[in-house]
């Protein structure tokens, strides 16, 4: 298991495929800016975040937590935070289902620092906040 991982989540870590509210606070803690995690990594050509190991989960939940990031601009912190527990329910299929109430408990626990980091987080680029 990853330090990161391990030290925000327990030792337990994440549960897989992994809630986008715990991978967005994991990102939020390893890049400094939602810029710097969809930047592509010079080999594979994929996105920082999804090739990081310090990033658990499946790509569509990585991919999932990228987009409720940029969202955040959008709707503010609590709002994302709301968005990303609908995104959890409806990406565990029947696979994971036993999976889903100790995601959501991870998420929850997790929400007052998604809250503190996403209050500041540069989420947009500069550019894209001014179009």
């Amino acid at each position: 298991m990853r330090n990161l991982e391990r030290e925000l989540c327990g030792p337990e870590g994440s549960v897989y495929p992994g809630h986008p509210v715990t991978i967005a606070v994991l990102i939020m803690r390893k890049y400094a800016s939602l810029a710097e995690a969809n930047e592509l990594d010079g080999t594979s050509g994929f996105k920082m975040a999804l090739t990081d190991s310090d990033i658990p989960g499946a790509g569509g939940q990585v991919h999932m937590a990228l987009g409720l990031l940029k969202d955040v601009a959008k709707l503010g912190p609590e709002q994302a935070f709301s968005r990303g527990r609908e995104l959890w329910s409806q990406s565990v299929d029947n696979s994971y289902r036993e999976r889903e109430r100790p995601g959501q408990a991870l998420a929850d626990k997790l929400k007052p620092m998604f809250l503190e980091l996403a209050a500041t987080w540069p989420a947009e680029s500069p550019e894209s906040a001014l179009s």
